[in-house]
């Protein structure tokens, strides 16, 4: 059995001052009237990436075979991620010049600010 939700509650320590925190994340077609697809940072095995939660479910693992039942949206290639892996929240903005990319608002809170800092990747100011 599948059951989707349109919230979710990521709990995490924040880089800034080792405190509980939670960020409440919304995957909703109509919050407010507006679609809602909050952005998270989430850990994969290779590095952590920023990803568009697209839905939120929650799946039994198949008794006889071990294996998970899901189905994709047809009308691109997503992918599925673990809630466990969503470090915390993130805040992502359409970049206008460049459609379908997206600039990290890394000021949002000191937590996100020193969590950019310890990241490597592409465009990184050297230290």
């Amino acid at each position: 059995q599948i059951v989707r939700y349109g919230i979710l509650k990521s709990y995490y320590t924040s880089f800034a001052d080792w405190m509980p925190t939670t960020d409440i994340l919304w995957c909703s077609p109509s919050f407010n009237h507006c679609p809602r697809y909050n952005f998270v940072l989430a850990q994969t095995k290779a590095r952590p990436l920023f990803v568009q939660l697209v839905m939120i479910f929650k799946c039994n693992v198949h008794q006889d075979l071990g294996l998970y039942r899901v189905k994709t949206r047809p009308n691109g290639p997503p992918c599925l991620i673990s809630i466990y892996s969503v470090l915390r929240g993130a805040l992502l903005i359409e970049d206008m010049a460049a459609p379908k990319e997206y600039l990290v608002v890394d000021m949002v809170d000191s937590d996100m600010f020193l969590r950019m800092q310890s990241l490597s990747y592409v465009g990184k100011p050297a230290s």
